[in-house]
């Protein structure tokens, strides 16, 4: 690294820092915005909840229970089964 002359020093620091321009953004103030105030946050209305309907009997019946329930309902609704003609010659 070369060593430098005061002379060179002197001339680089006159070229590294120009002078101060007076629209320069160090000497200017910074400008102030001036916005409205914001509305207060407002939160939303709480839903009006309705009373739970009771429970169905099927709900309160395991699963098992309502399938023999509607299988027997079923049954009683239903017309008697269906012989097949090969069936009734044996």
């Amino acid at each position: 690294m070369p060593a430098w002359t005061d002379s060179e020093v002197v001339r680089l620091l006159a070229i590294s820092s120009p002078l101060a321009s007076p629209l320069s953004h160090w000497s200017s103030p910074s400008p102030q915005i001036h916005f409205p105030p914001l509305p207060p946050i407002l939160s939303p209305p709480s839903p009006v909840l309705s009373p739970a309907p009771p429970p169905s009997p099927i709900r309160s019946l395991g699963y098992r229970a309502t399938m023999i329930r509607l299988r027997d309902e079923a049954a009683s609704t239903s017309s008697p089964p269906l012989q097949l003609p090969s069936a009734s010659r044996r």
